[in-house]
């Protein structure tokens, strides 16, 4: 019954999701005619719903300088997903804004999971 339960709750904490986003994993391909192996970027979740959080935290310097202000990023995902610390996450706001990720270790929960994500440098 709590399995149960907890599938339910995930299924409903998903309704509030309102972003989207997709999940691009570099896989090991070797190719047949050389057989040479290489990783490719490859897409393993395509336009899952999601949500982003970002939240405004300080960090203190250990050197008496002002302290900076850094935005700590976490992404909400239904647990039926399986997200690999390193994974490149392509997320779209509900607004239509776009930006790269990179994921840190998710944490699971039975009802979501909460990934760390980092923002990718623009190029």
């Amino acid at each position: 019954l709590l399995m149960l339960y907890e599938h339910f709750e995930a299924e409903v904490l998903e309704q509030t999701y309102f972003d989207k986003c997709d999940i691009i994993r570099k896989v090991k391909i070797e190719d047949e005619k050389t057989g040479i192996t290489k990783f490719e970027d490859t897409v393993i979740y395509e336009d899952i719903k999601c949500s982003l959080s970002a939240k405004e935290s300080t960090r203190e310097t250990l050197q008496g300088e002002v302290p900076s202000i850094v935005i700590l990023n976490k992404l909400f995902l239904h647990p039926r997903y399986k997200v690999e610390l390193g994974d490149t996450i392509n997320i779209t706001l509900f607004n239509g804004k776009k930006d790269i990720y990179t994921a840190s270790k998710p944490f699971c929960y039975p009802s979501h999971i909460e990934i760390p994500i980092v923002l990718k440098e623009r190029a």
